[in-house]
């Protein structure tokens, strides 16, 4: 919080789901790229494949509604286990890099770029 007021960063909450990912993922996003707001996007449907006190996340639903048969998770009570596709929820999708490169090439025709600061050296 310090380091955000100290930098007039931003603080962008947005759901992968969003952007194709197979899991509804929140992610927060910080920085001080001024156009960093085209970024936010709203919690998908409770359709989002987000388990609930128990269950499996298989991501969201695929073709039809159907799972997509993939398990980045379980959760039983408030233990929560890493499945086989875990790893795998950690990869951006191309529609998430795009949405990142509008920002930057918005911010770059406003003529706008993010403020840096100056460092003291001792």
């Amino acid at each position: 919080m310090v380091l955000r007021r100290r930098c007039a960063a931003q603080l962008v909450v947005t759901f992968m789901g969003q952007f194709g990912h197979e899991m509804c993922k929140p992610t927060h996003l910080c920085g001080t790229l001024p156009t960093i707001g085209l970024l936010a996007r709203g919690r998908p449907g409770r359709s989002s494949g987000l388990p609930g006190e128990g269950g499996r996340s298989s991501g969201l639903p695929g073709e039809g509604g159907r799972s997509t048969g993939r398990c980045f998770y379980t959760r039983s009570g408030r233990a929560v286990t890493g499945g086989r596709d875990l790893q795998s929820s950690a990869a951006c999708t191309q529609a998430f890099s795009e949405a990142v490169h509008a920002a930057w090439q918005a911010a770059l025709s406003q003529g706008s770029q993010p403020e840096r600061k100056q460092r003291r050296l001792h």
